[in-house]
């Protein structure tokens, strides 16, 4: 699962890269997503082989569904973190320290990098720790980094916090996926992992809105905060999941 996302966040920072430069190079936006549309086929052709069907006991279902859902809502919450991050970190050099576009721009990418950085070493570092500690002790990092982040007036300071949170909360979708793949049996996993996921990405999804209207509220470093608590609550959970 780390390096399964450490390629995904990978493939963040050369898509991003890839579309502005086609852009500067002349591409329109059609040939940019219709590149884009021919690697989503060419993906979807590969994995075209069958899956284990999806178990449709009731019994199996009720065993599974609140340690599932629990693991969903807390990778929500982590979602929520790292979509905001990613979509409001320049925003904030921008409006709260007045930094230009080309320093706000070192934000997202910083806590990119940090991502990829946390999710490919994530595999060796869980076989030290257990996945309890591991996801505790990065929610940890992440919630004392944007609660520093939110406070600071320096630009540089404010990337090292997000960059540092990104590295915290890195490993958090890894693990809690993995967990539920691990619960039931193996025909129960695809539903395991689909419940999670659709309750995770429901954060990932709200954190950027969540994000702009409570800015509206109490401005955008109060907004930053409440990302540090939701990393808390993380941090809290964490010790009560069910890992294993």
């Amino acid at each position: 699962m780390p390096l399964a996302h450490g390629t995904f966040s990978t493939g963040v920072i050369l898509g991003a890269v890839s579309a502005g430069g086609a852009r500067q190079l002349g591409a329109s936006r059609l040939e940019i997503l219709a590149a884009a549309a021919t690697l989503i086929a060419l993906a979807a052709w590969l994995n075209r082989r069958p899956y284990p069907r999806l178990s449709t006991a009731p019994a199996a279902r009720r065993a599974l569904r609140r340690p599932v859902v629990t693991l969903g809502a807390v990778c929500a919450l982590a979602f929520l973190v790292e979509g905001a991050i990613e979509n409001w970190s320049a925003l904030f050099l921008e409006r709260e320290l007045d930094a230009p576009p080309a320093i706000s721009a070192l934000a997202p990418a910083a806590y990119a990098v940090a991502m990829v950085t946390g999710r490919l070493s994530g595999g060796r570092l869980l076989r030290r720790a257990t996945p309890a500690r591991v996801l505790g002790a990065g929610a940890v990092v992440t919630a004392v980094a944007l609660a520093a982040g939110s406070r600071t007036g320096y630009a540089g300071l404010a990337i090292a916090g997000f960059g540092l949170a990104g590295l915290g909360i890195a490993l958090a979708a890894p693990i809690l996926f993995g967990a539920a793949g691990r619960h039931g049996s193996d025909a129960d996993r695809g539903a395991s992992i689909a419940t999670v996921t659709t309750i995770a990405y429901l954060g990932f999804l709200a954190g950027p809105p969540l994000v702009g209207g409570t800015a509206e509220a109490i401005g955008l470093r109060g907004s930053i905060v409440l990302l540090a608590a939701a990393a808390a609550v993380v941090a809290a959970a964490a010790p009560r999941l069910e890992l294993r």
